[in-house]
């Protein structure tokens, strides 16, 4: 009687010690939420003030502050840094600033694929903004190579006629054209252009861009 007494008892513990730890894994996952959701709309805030002409040096050292807090503050939350890394990457791009913009989105890549995996879909995003530093920046060849993952890694996640599976293409199209592969690009073009017309109207911007890229 003893026995079962305790082990009720030694039951009623565990379902108490792991309802208490699902409560405190709950609790820090939302702190990390809205600390990511804080962050994030901190950030995305340069873009807009770049263009209505605030101070760049300001903006800029803001940012070479937070990556650099970025180094020390999340050593436990590799996804939750990744995102925020990502941001820093794109509000580095806005204001001008190519190489830091890269250095962000790697470390982010690379953690992106730590916790999740090479093939999830933040790993896309990472990809893509990697691709555009290495065609605009650096080396369109490494750029080719990028968004043909990117473009694989979408197809898989989305499928062949998502809108971002057709960016990660028309960004590839654009590897082709500045290696003068005039004829790859064209038809990739041309099965873009294809896929958009069912998706899209003929006044939307992507369907426009890709006409004028068609000549």
């Amino acid at each position: 009687m003893n026995r079962a007494r305790l082990a009720e008892q030694e039951q009623a513990r565990a379902r108490t010690e792991a309802e208490q730890a699902s409560r405190t894994a709950k609790s820090e996952a939302t702190r990390s939420a809205r600390a990511t959701e804080f962050m994030t709309s901190v950030l995305i805030g340069v873009k807009p003030a770049v263009a209505r002409g605030r101070d760049k040096e300001l903006l800029r050292e803001l940012l070479e502050e937070a990556a650099k807090r970025l180094d020390t503050v999340l050593p436990d939350e590799p996804e939750v840094e990744a995102e925020l890394r990502d941001v820093i990457g794109e509000a580095f791009w806005h204001l001008n600033e190519a190489h830091r913009s890269a250095a962000m989105h790697r470390r982010a890549l690379a953690l992106h694929e730590q916790t999740l995996g090479p093939m999830h879909p933040k790993v896309g995003y990472s990809l893509m903004r990697l691709g555009m530093f290495e065609l605009y920046h650096a080396d369109v060849a490494a750029a080719e190579q990028i968004f043909q993952r990117a473009v694989a890694l979408r197809t898989a996640a989305f499928g062949a006629e998502d809108p971002r599976t057709l960016d990660a293409q028309f960004f590839l199209v654009e590897t082709y054209g500045v290696q003068r592969r005039n004829a790859e690009a064209l038809a990739l073009l041309e099965q873009v252009r294809a896929v958009q017309s069912r998706l899209f109207s003929e006044n939307d911007l992507r369907l426009v861009r890709t006409d004028y890229m068609m000549g």
